[in-house]
């Protein structure tokens, strides 16, 4: 999760940052950056001079934060079955291996199709 602060920064004045934050509100990269724009835009409005984005104690520029924004997405650990991001809580089942699932839903589903691929092995090698 990532959360969104209008800061003004000792060494680069004003700036919207971007940091991960369990409790944050925005659940994808995209979201947060789609939201530090927004905000980079109302400071500027409400009569800011300049205003930069910060993430990892870095400033980016527009392009370089939404290259951030993918970057961390494709770091960022998914569900198996559906690829949706991983929270918290995970699920598995017994024949997963290492793979991780974001319900218990994916997980079952998951599983099914591992069995019924193990059954129609089985029913060749039976012919």
């Amino acid at each position: 999760m990532y959360s969104i602060s209008r800061i003004t920064h000792e060494k680069h004045g004003k700036v919207v940052e971007i940091s991960r934050d369990e409790n944050g509100s925005f659940e994808t990269p995209f979201w947060a950056v789609e939201k530090a724009k927004t905000e980079k835009r109302l400071w500027l409005t409400e009569g800011a001079k300049k205003v930069k984005f910060l993430v990892d104690n870095k400033i980016l520029t527009l392009s370089e934060l939404e290259s951030w924004g993918h970057h961390e997405y494709q770091t960022l650990p998914k569900c198996y079955s559906c690829a949706a991001i991983l929270k918290e809580t995970v699920f598995t089942h017994k024949l997963c291996g290492t793979n991780l699932f974001c319900s218990q839903d994916c997980a079952d589903k998951d599983f099914v199709r591992l069995t019924e691929v193990d059954n129609d092995e089985s029913e060749f090698e039976c012919l």
